[in-house]
């Protein structure tokens, strides 16, 4: 399998690379800073590493190309990379304080960077063996969160709607080439967003999504399902 994970030095992406290496795949995995990827490096020699800012759209381009220097099809790109809402961020997304161009800039990066990506990609996964474009998308997309938490979290919270949005738009216009799609919630996981006190895993949250990824069909592609496969209201 020719595989393509974003955000892959760290978490969830760093997480990805490793099962999908041990799976047999082949990897191309996006970073920001390739030099910090320590223990990316370490996973072996069906890893390649490449920058990528996915808001940057030179970089975006840039990677586009490499990726297709390495592979003559894809088969799977996982959307990990993104920044965190704000209760992790060094900016707030809280009313009263917001902030027009940072909100933008976290829609930018956790939405309109993956797709403008997956656009550059489509050549590649169309020539991919059962292609699928997975993005991970969060709980906080849910328009049926009202505590104080979510509500305060304008940019965050638009950038993961978005996510699910994007997914469907895609599984219907990539339908015709046998590419799936899906937006995915990990659940509470322990990472640097999640915290140590979070429910799973990055181990048991990704051996999850990818069985869910491994399961897609043209029935439930473009939806929005949880790491055990249940579709997500939002």
């Amino acid at each position: 399998m020719r595989c393509v994970v974003t955000g892959a030095n760290r978490g969830m992406g760093l997480e990805f690379t490793r099962q999908l290496l041990a799976q047999g795949g082949s990897v191309v995995a996006g970073v920001r800073r390739p030099e910090d990827a320590t223990e990316l490096r370490d996973l072996g020699e069906r890893l390649t590493i490449l920058p990528l800012d996915v808001a940057d759209s030179g970089s975006v381009e840039a990677f586009a190309q490499a990726t297709t220097e390495s592979f003559d099809g894809l088969d799977l790109l996982i959307n990990n990379a993104g920044v965190p809402h704000c209760g992790k961020w060094p900016l707030s997304e809280e009313l009263g304080s917001m902030d027009a161009e940072h909100v933008l800039s976290v829609i930018h990066t956790n939405a309109v960077g993956p797709l403008i990506l997956t656009q550059s990609l489509v050549p590649l996964l169309k020539k991919g063996d059962r292609p699928v474009v997975a993005s991970l998308s969060s709980v906080f997309s849910s328009n049926e969160l009202t505590n104080e938490f979510y509500a305060n979290n304008f940019g965050y919270s638009a950038s993961k709607a978005c996510v699910n949005l994007f997914m469907r738009h895609l599984g219907v216009l990539l339908a015709k080439d046998g590419i799936l799609t899906v937006s995915l919630d990990p659940g509470w996981v322990r990472t640097d967003m999640g915290g140590p006190t979070a429910d799973l895993s990055p181990e048991e949250a990704v051996t999850g999504m990818l069985r869910v990824v491994a399961s897609l069909n043209a029935t439930n592609s473009g939806h929005y399902l949880s790491y055990t496969g249940e579709p997500v209201p939002y």
